[in-house]
């Protein structure tokens, strides 16, 4: 039979076969595996014992093996590069003298066997609940799979879900660090601890040869041993309990990537975004309110589609179809259209509404703007319309061409015999609001007096009403800013 060097090929013989039979290549990192296999299954230190006495073909204790491989361990973690590999290739040697050259007394030899068993027994106790708890994990993982199934049923709001799992991802990939370091302080702690042990034992040996041995003093290391001990397997219970959280937030993590990669995938199904309805032979609503909305802020018309495309980009998407620039105007034109219809019925409903008009000069030309505001402060724009002059008969025939504007635009009222809805907003009208400019207070006096002319058609009885009740009715508060 060839050599064997690597524990792979070594596992499956160490129950099946007579290690004694078979040609092994012990060096230092074979006799490491095996010691980090029996950790990791939770197997006695004798049986480990028994490997190595068949493989080296002597007779080893099984303490002198377990603190010869544990100086090893540590040897090891302190090299580096070349000679942490140099090291790992030498024979794996046992000086079978140790244990001849420091046996002690049976009386002192007794309690230190027995706090090395409990040590022991601690330690198996601590991987049996280790392998319960992966147990445990491996049942609970088909109800993982349960809730991996409904969750790739989900079909709508798939960009919040992404980004509420990448905002999970983030919080566990952070406790994920700090418990990785708090690990990592607990791991420190659990070498100072043993280090500290090493010491008493070292001493405990020393007075061995010693015949003079002070019982008191021995009794003091015995009882500080056991503190220490006590603190070790408390830390190595919280660095256990440690790890098991880091596995259990490693595969939750897992579970939230997966989630992404199948929504990421659901949105890569389609590139191609469909704008265009062929039964009505028009754009969707959904595209028209996005030019909308796009043009809202400022952007050219003949740049709306370069910037939804290039925003389209960011999830790997694209437009069907590309509208014309002449179709974009037409869907900005329905926007000023829809704005001024939703104005003329919102306002129709409203009572005691104030008038805000500002008159600016711009490049040689003179403009206008008109704002009414409701009793719940909500502003409404009426309007931004160019003048030929500042005067207040101008101001008035622009207020009246844009009340005009939004009548014919909501002509439902007309159709069926109603009052137009510019002249609801104009008798609602019960303040102004403007500068001191004398053009304002004359348009006011325009204002009031326009009013009453439209008030026959609006209120039943007019003709019946005293000069005084017309004159409340019509009246319209000024106020300056």
């Amino acid at each position: 039979m060839s050599e064997i060097t690597e524990f792979e090929q070594l596992m499956p013989l160490l129950d099946q076969t007579d290690l004694s039979e078979v040609n092994v290549h012990l060096d230092n990192k074979l006799a490491l595996d095996i010691s980090d296999f029996v950790k990791s299954k939770g197997i006695h230190h004798d049986k480990m014992c028994n490997w190595f006495c068949q493989i080296s073909k002597t007779t080893i204790s099984t303490k002198v093996l377990v603190s010869r491989l544990h100086r090893l361990k540590t040897l090891v973690s302190k090299k580096r590069g070349e000679k942490k590999s140099m090291l790992l290739k030498e024979l794996f040697e046992i000086d079978t003298s140790e244990a001849s050259a420091k046996q002690a007394p049976q009386a002192l030899k007794e309690p230190v066997e027995s706090l090395v068993q409990k040590l022991e027994n601690t330690e198996q106790k601590h991987l049996n609940e280790i392998q319960s708890m992966k147990r445990k994990y491996e049942n609970t993982s088909e109800e993982k799979e349960k809730e991996i199934k409904k969750i790739k049923k989900a079909n709508q709001n798939l960009e919040f879900k992404v980004q509420k799992q990448s905002n999970t991802i983030k919080q566990l990939r952070y406790h994920s660090k700090m418990l990785k370091l708090q690990k990592s302080r607990q791991a420190s702690y659990v070498l100072k601890f043993k280090s500290n042990i090493r010491q008493l034992q070292k001493n405990l040996q020393a007075t061995e040869n010693l015949k003079t041995v002070n019982l008191a003093q021995v009794t003091k290391l015995e009882r500080k041993f056991t503190s220490i001990q006590r603190n070790c397997n408390d830390a190595m219970t919280q660095a256990n309990e440690k790890s098991a959280t880091i596995d259990r937030l490693k595969s939750e993590l897992n579970d939230s990537q997966q989630t992404i990669d199948y929504f990421h995938d659901l949105l890569q199904d389609n590139k191609d975004i469909n704008i265009f309805d062929e039964q009505s032979r028009a754009y969707t609503p959904e595209y028209r309110n996005l030019v909308m909305n796009v043009s809202g802020y400022n952007v050219a018309t003949e740049n709306i589609n370069s910037v939804i495309n290039e925003s389209l980009k960011l999830v790997g998407k694209r437009l069907a179809q590309t509208p014309t620039r002449k179709t974009i105007d037409n869907i900005v034109t329905e926007k000023v259209v829809v704005s001024n219809i939703q104005v003329g019925r919102e306002l129709e409903k409203k009572e005691r509404t104030t008038l805000y008009s500002d008159e600016t000069r711009k490049f040689g030309k003179t403009y206008n703007s008109y704002f009414i505001s409701d009793q719940n402060k909500n502003v409404y724009m009426l309007g931004l319309r160019e003048m030929n002059n500042k005067a207040a008969s101008t101001t008035l025939d622009t207020f009246k061409e844009i009340l005009s504007d939004i009548s014919d635009l909501c002509d439902d009222n007309l159709e069926n015999n109603k009052l137009s809805s510019g002249y609801h907003i104009l008798c609602n009208i019960r303040d102004f609001m403007s500068d001191r400019a004398k053009t304002n207070i004359a348009f006011t006096q325009l204002l009031i007096d326009y009013r009453k002319d439209i008030m026959p058609d609006v209120i039943d009885g007019w003709n019946n009403f005293t000069e005084e009740q017309k004159n409340a009715c019509s009246k319209i508060n000024n106020f300056f800013c």
